[in-house]
């Protein structure tokens, strides 16, 4: 159901008061406007584009790739190379998007009118992505729960430690929006408890918070994960229409596909992209040589 409010904003121009009514619709989400969740999808769509657009050859290649997967892919799950090649951009761009995931994250608590995102670096973030308003709750937002190794654990604990010494008040929160779902102990998979952290002593203001559960920490409901979740596919589905953005493969504005086809092309292979590829990786084996 569509909500909505009106707020009115009074300022002077030219010496002549003029008034602008801002309409503040909740089409979505009951605790988010829908412009700035719409704003947050945008800034998403661009980092896409601009890892997706830049991704030339040498990107493609520049972790190997391997013929011989290649190969056996095609064939046995009938997929073309083209397909292929797709996806392993996917695979490789997956990688380079990882922390954009985490940001996108960060914005959304950042829409609240209670926290306040801060850019990374900014010393009013006391090393941290998200602090409510009045200082009593700071978080450091991963997206998955393995994003951290145990040295990097200890390091962000060692942080969390030093804030809730400078702020007596405060809890800080060590948030895995997605925490181990498959886990094989059977540990519950959904919690806001204290963080253990090999050879740390267990501070009771650290704590260790999956995503559902900061969810209705910072919007005060229990639903408020779940509700961004099963929403974004209709918000990124009007956002692709309401914008008219083109889908980014098929826009076909990504570098890789021109640039294959032209030094395929210019090898005398037309469009056999593997063996182009088959070749350039093997160039200085024996037998490649002179291909």
């Amino acid at each position: 159901m569509l909500t909505s409010y009106v707020f009115t904003k009074y300022f002077n121009t030219h010496n002549k008061n003029k008034k602008e009514v801002f309409k503040i619709t909740h089409k979505y989400l009951s605790y988010i406007d829908d412009d700035a969740l719409l704003s947050a999808i945008d800034i998403m769509y661009n980092k896409y584009s601009e890892v997706y657009s830049g991704f030339d050859y040498s990107h493609f290649t520049k972790n190997v790739i391997d013929p011989f997967q290649m190969l056996f892919d095609m064939h046995f799950t009938g997929i073309n190379v083209n397909e292929w090649i797709s996806n392993e951009v996917a695979r490789q761009v997956g990688k380079s998007l990882s922390n954009a995931f985490g940001s996108f994250q960060e914005s959304i608590i950042g829409l609240s009118s209670n926290y306040t995102q801060y850019p990374v670096g900014d010393p009013n973030a006391h090393g941290v992505d998200c602090i409510s308003n009045d200082q009593t709750v700071f978080a450091d937002i991963k997206n998955k729960y393995n994003t951290l190794n145990s040295n990097a654990q200890s390091a962000l604990w060692d942080k969390l430690n030093k804030i809730t010494e400078d702020f007596p008040d405060a809890t800080t929160y060590h948030v895995q929006i997605i925490t181990n779902v498959n886990n094989k102990n059977n540990d519950s998979v959904s919690f806001n408890k204290t963080w253990k952290v090999s050879k740390k002593t267990d501070n009771k203001r650290i704590r260790l918070i999956s995503g559902d559960h900061f969810y209705n920490l910072v919007f005060n409901s229990p639903n408020a994960f779940k509700e961004l979740v099963d929403i974004l596919p209709t918000v990124l589905d009007d956002y692709m229409t309401i914008n008219k953005k083109e889908r980014i493969l098929d826009a076909g504005n990504m570098s890789l596909f021109m640039e294959l086809g032209n030094m395929t092309d210019n090898a005398g292979l037309g469009t056999d992209h593997w063996q182009f590829i088959k070749n350039d990786m093997f160039k200085k084996y024996l037998g490649f040589q002179n291909k």
